[in-house]
């Protein structure tokens, strides 16, 4: 390879990563991707209300405070910081 053309792919975690290399390479000003496929990244992590969000109150698995723990520790941010 002679890394010429630099191409981020991936998928749930894998596309948030690249989109967060990205974000990164802009912030330092440093050389950007010639491309990036990004398959169903998690970009909107805010705490607001849909379907979804509801049914983790009844879900046995994944119940709110577990979610609500995970969101808190991958955004970087303590419970108090979050919304709602």
């Amino acid at each position: 390879s002679t890394g010429e053309r630099i191409c981020l792919a991936g998928d749930s975690a894998g596309g948030n990563l690249c989109i967060t290399v990205t974000m990164r390479a802009v912030s330092y000003g440093i050389r950007l991707p010639d491309g990036i496929m990004a398959a169903y990244p998690a970009t909107l992590l805010q705490a607001s209300a849909s379907p979804s969000r509801l049914l983790t109150f009844i879900d046995p698995l994944l119940p709110l405070s577990v979610l609500s723990k995970c969101l808190s520790a991958y955004a970087g941010k303590s419970q108090d910081d979050l919304p709602g």
